[in-house]
Order: structure tokens, then sequence, then C-alpha cells
């Protein structure tokens, strides 16, 4: 250009035109790749898916197309070529590169993310500093961490990830969306149960911070949605993995300790069976941090086969769908349980809520699913001990389970605190419903009556030398069979309520000593006695839904003679007629 006596700034023009019209290195590597023929192709190619593999993902996406069609490749072949160029674990300089779904890293809180669209996976972090960043590589004490590689479960979304890192959110933001969202693709019966799975919800983002965490259950007869509900609640929770009655225990394992997400079981109606025993082991254990299974498998060591233990996690959030119960009760004990009822079409299209999952749906959950990305960024830690402070001594330990993390996450945020509290309260009491109706509420309301007041204290509670208190079994089950005639004396007639007693000794000693533990003292020439634990006996009313303070004193009506042992200067506690009932016979052999 000198010697055509150009300008130097003309000079300039030109070269700046000529390179911006210039082919990338990239495409020469791919129009040199695509004139070979058989093994120099293969070369080629192999150079080439080299060179655009070190290429920013933008300009990728910018240059993919014509990459592939310099190669004579589809585009989905050109970025599997460049997703197995990018497992090589040497980079052109040598340096380590080691891939993750994520962990806590050198003081740095490491995730994954997955676009569905390019199928491409990414890293977020949040570093020792507390910047939260995204990207395909991270560097932490001198060594990178890039993002696995989607595999075939990712990609046919087995499991689910956010797709990048979100917008900033609250806690007391993402409750509501949450909730919202709930109750716009599912019809419940109760709207307590929307609130308990946002934040069950919130928890399964954060799990791995706690020592400990409950499962979350449905359950109802067939085709009543159950198995949809849990579905549509999984778009949300963190890396929810797909299983089912029917996966087979091993796969279930490897899956838990690969993904480490919320697991969704299906059916899980189990029959007694070497399978199902693995399946209730896998549940018992998973509840609490620190709990792995072992299996012995046969590996190749130096070309030899030798027997290994192999260690799997089991510690995870899970989401349950079932008709029934399970038959070890311990499971049962590890969730929170609510039951589905069946709704008919016209009820789902009168709520607008959508009979299968629709696009917009999936599209809504990812969207939240991104913002709770970067709320786990920012919340998690390490290890979250348990402040006792936040517990509510009104509900039971399971709930306080998933009351606490929350509460603790919002230290805070005064309001949402009481929020929490107060819905707790609540959900408490409508979960006690159901064992306010038991023979065993009967029989602690009972004992309660016998020891508050001073009549039937002196003339039914015994001392040990020891000075324990005890009362007879006997008078026990006298006053819960008249509590129980009580109730139902609107269900019936008089006469009808005149009927031998519903309960005998034995069964109530039976129900004291194996559902209600308490302990029983040895037989005497008087019969049997259990003795009165305060303490226990508080919780028993919690947990049974009896409240000491609203129990009236016994009333016994008067003789032909007039006579009366108890209440006489006392009106009996009138009941509300919402609460009696029918209580259900019991079985001889119960």
């Amino acid at each position: 250009m000198t010697h055509q006596a150009l300008a130097l700034a003309d000079q300039c023009i030109a070269i700046g035109n000529a390179m911006n019209n210039a082919q990338t290195f990239a495409e020469k590597m791919a129009e040199y790749a695509g004139k070979k023929k058989g093994a120099e192709h293969d070369e080629a190619l192999k150079q080439a898916i080299a060179v655009i593999a070190q290429m920013e993902d933008f300009h990728l996406s910018q240059y993919q197309g014509k990459l592939a069609e310099l190669l004579h490749i589809n585009q989905r072949d050109l970025k599997r070529m460049v997703k197995t160029a990018l497992t090589d674990t040497k980079t052109e300089e040598g340096e380590n590169v080691e891939f993750t779904m994520g962990g806590y890293i050198g003081g740095f809180i490491v995730d994954m993310t997955y676009d569905p669209d390019d199928q491409q996976t990414m890293l977020a972090w949040r570093d020792t500093n507390g910047k939260i960043e995204s990207g395909p590589r991270v560097t932490i004490n001198n060594k990178k961490y890039a993002a696995l590689p989607a595999s075939n479960t990712i990609l046919v979304n087995g499991v689910l990830f956010p797709s990048k890192l979100g917008p900033k959110k609250s806690t007391k933001e993402l409750v509501v969306m949450i909730e919202w969202f709930i109750k716009c693709v599912y019809l419940l019966s109760n709207p307590l149960f929307a609130k308990i799975i946002t934040y069950y919800i919130l928890l399964t983002w954060v799990y791995d911070a706690y020592p400990a965490i409950p499962y979350l259950r449905a359950t109802g007869e067939p085709g009543s949605g159950k198995s949809e509900l849990m579905q549509r609640i999984g778009l949300l929770c963190y890396r929810r993995i797909i299983a089912s009655g029917a996966s087979s225990t091993a796969s279930l394992f490897r899956m838990v300790e690969k993904y480490r997400g919320t697991v969704f079981l299906d059916e899980m109606d189990l029959q007694k069976s070497d399978a199902s025993s693995d399946y209730v082991k896998f549940l018992v254990q998973g509840s609490m941090d620190g709990n792995p299974i072992f299996r012995c498998e046969e590996v190749q060591v130096d070309g030899k086969k030798e027997i290994q233990e192999i260690m799997f996690r089991t510690f995870c959030p899970k989401l349950i769908a079932m008709q029934g119960d399970f038959f070890d009760k311990a499971v049962g004990t590890r969730c929170i349980t609510f039951q589905v009822q069946p709704r008919e079409t016209y009820e789902l299209v009168d709520a607008k809520v959508p009979l299968s999952q629709t696009m917009e749906m999936k599209a809504e959950a990812l969207a939240i699913r991104n913002a709770l990305l970067r709320w786990r960024l920012e919340m998690w830690q390490p290890s979250i001990e348990i402040d006792p402070a936040f517990y509510n001594l009104n509900i039971t330990a399971r709930l306080n389970q998933v009351t606490v993390p929350l509460m603790m996450l919002a230290k805070d945020d005064p309001d949402l605190q009481a929020e929490i509290n107060t819905f707790m309260n609540e959900y408490h009491l409508y979960l006690v419903q159901d064992k306010a109706m038991t023979i065993e509420a009967r029989i602690v309301e009972a004992m309660w009556k016998i020891y508050k007041y001073p009549d039937t204290n002196s003339a039914m509670v015994e001392k040990d030398p020891d000075g324990r208190e005890k009362m007879k079994i006997g008078h026990v089950k006298d006053i819960a069979n008249q509590i129980i005639a009580e109730m139902n004396m609107d269900e019936a007639g008089e006469n009808d309520t005149k009927k031998k007693d519903v309960l005998s000794a034995q069964k109530v000693g039976h129900r004291i000593r194996e559902r209600l533990q308490m302990e029983i003292a040895n037989r005497t020439n008087k019969g049997f006695f259990v003795y009165w634990d305060e303490r226990h006996m508080q919780a028993l009313a919690k947990r049974y839904g009896v409240n000491p303070d609203e129990i009236g004193p016994i009333v016994k009506k008067e003789t032909a003679a007039g006579a009366s042992t108890f209440g006489k200067n006392t009106k009996p506690v009138e009941k509300s007629k919402s609460i009696q009932e029918q209580l259900p016979e019991v079985e001889d052999e119960d």
C-alpha cells in the first residue's frame, strides 16, 4: 500500500476492512478439514475441533452454523464433538482442569446450570469475598474447574437444573413466587398445603447445610393426582431426580451419590421383598446426614477382580407419592404427609388449573429455579448449626425440621419469621386433628381429668414410697369410656350409650405402654398402675390435640339414692358440637 502511495490513515482503514472480512482461524481450520478425505480428514477434523472448542461461547454460537457447513456435518454433531473435546483433562498449556457439578471447593460454593436450548452446561459460584458469578470455568487456588458436560440423564430431563444464574430475590419474594406457582398449577384441598410445600421447596435448595431434613409425602386413592402434584412440585426443587418404585435400588443409589438432588419416588406402596427392604433402608437412613449405605461390588484392580465396599450417599430431600402407608412405620415418621383428593375436570377448568404440564408452566418453573440458584449461593453455608432459640415449642419436632432452617435464613426478616410461626401453628393443629379423634387422645384426656382436679386426684392418684405418683389403669379406663359416651351422645340415643364400654382395662393398658410409651408399675393386689410423668404428659397432650386447660372435671351422675362422688359443686364444661364424633369399635385383639 506504501508503493501504491496510500496515506497512513487509508492504510489503517484498508487493513481494518481486510481483517473484518477475513475468515476466523476456526473457519480456516474447518474449511481445511472439510476438503480432506479418509485418515487425513479424521486428523484434520480432530485439530479443527480442538481449535473450535477454545472459542468463547458467544462467538461459537455466532459461527457454529458456518463451521458445521465447512466441516460438512450438522450442528448437533458439532456440539457433541466440542463437548467431547472439552472433557480432555489437559488444556493446551498443560494445566489440569477438573470437571464438576458443584460443591464446596476451597471456600467457594459452586453449582452447575444446564441450558436445554443449546445443551450447554455452565458453572455458577460465590467466591470467598461473597461475589456471585457464572461462566464455563472458574479458577480456585490456581486450579481450573469446568462444568461437567451434560449426561444423557440430564439431556432427557431425568435431573432438572437451572438454566442460568437468575435475578436476586429475597426469601420473602421467593415465598410469594413459589406459593403463587403452586396454587396456579394444582388445586389443593387446603390452603395450608401450598404454604408447607413452598417452605419445603426452599429447604431443598439449602438442605446440605443442615444435619437433617424430613420428606414430603402425598397420599390418596388411584387417580387422585398425587403423582402429578409431586411432579409439579419437583419442577421447583433443587436438582429434582426422577425415580419410582420400578427403578432398581442400585441405580437409585448411584443417582443420589452423583447428583445429590431431590428424589421423586412415585408409587411407593412397597410390598415386603429384598428390593423394598433396600428402599426402606434408603428412606430410613436418608433423613439425616452421615448415614450412607455400603455395598460390596466387583471391581478390576491391576487386571484382577476384587470385591470392594462402595459407600453411597442417602441424605437428600425426597418427594413421595403413594396410596397408603409404609409397612415400616419408621419411614412414615420421617414424612410430612397430606392427603390429595380426586378432582373432576370441571373443577380444574373452573380454577384454571392445567390438566397436564404445559410449556408455559415449565418456563415459569425454570425462571423460579434460576432465581433459587442465586438465593442458594447467597444463603448456603458449609454447616449451619441449629439454634434452639428458633424452636417453636408448640409444634412437633418433625415440623421444626422445616421451620428452624427457614427461620434462621430469615433471621433479618421479623415479619417473615412471624408468618412462618403463625402458619406452622395452624398446620400443627391441622395435623393433630386426626390424632385428636383416636382412642389414645381419650386416654390422655382421661388421665389429665384424673390428675388435674383435687377430688379425683385424692381418690385415684396414689404415691409410691419414693414419692412417684401413679393412677390405676382401671380408673383411666372408666373415665375414658365416660368421655367417649359423652362425645357419642348426639350420635346415639340414651339407650345406645348404655351398652358395654368401648374400652377394656387390657386395651387401655396396652395403649398406654406401647403407643403412649408410659411406664407401667408392677402388678399389685389392686391391679396395674401407670406412673404419672408431667413432662411426658404435656408432650402427649400436644401430640394428640388435648388442651389440659380446657379439660373439665369428671361429673358423675347422681344415683337413685341421690349420692354423687365427684364434682358436686362443679358445672361440667359444655362441649362444642363441632368436635363431637362417633368413635369406632375396638377389635378385641387390638
